[in-house]
């Protein structure tokens, strides 16, 4: 479950670097899509390769989640949007939310349950984790020169 913590920290939220709209449903709605592609990956892993080749896929994912959550955090904070709107975009996606967290849980069960996977998986999480940080570094020093 770890594993999981660790990858799912950086689930958080569309840069404009990657061209979305500034529109909060489209935001939430990659969010999610971010998330189920989580899932396709750790239900790709099958053995050690396919758990090392997961690691630029997962970095690839976190970096665009990084980007992704400064934008919903920017957009929440302009509050150009109703709460009544928040929680009706929530509940138009509640349904493929739960699948992709319940999908995430049966995959980490799957892939705990082969320890020979562990090493190649922890350096494959390490490679997203280390994307992310990166990511997170660039936003910052993008934002203390503005």
């Amino acid at each position: 479950m770890l594993v999981a913590v660790i990858f799912m920290v950086d689930w958080k939220g569309v840069g404009e670097s990657i061209g979305l709209a500034g529109n909060y449903e489209n935001m939430l709605t990659r969010e999610l899509e971010l998330k189920e592609e989580a899932a396709d990956i750790f239900a790709s892993i099958t053995d050690v390769a396919s758990a090392e080749a997961a690691g630029d896929r997962m970095a690839k994912s976190s970096t665009e989640a990084v980007y992704l959550e400064d934008q919903i955090s920017k957009f929440k904070r302009s509050k150009e949007y109703s709460e009544l709107e928040e929680r009706e975009i929530k509940e138009k996606l509640k349904a493929r939310d739960q699948a992709a967290e319940a999908k995430i849980r049966t995959e980490m069960q799957r892939l705990q349950s082969n320890p020979s996977l562990g090493p190649a998986l922890a350096k494959s999480v390490f490679q997203a984790q280390q994307a992310a940080s990166n990511a997170r570094t660039e936003l910052m020093n993008s934002k203390m020169k503005n």
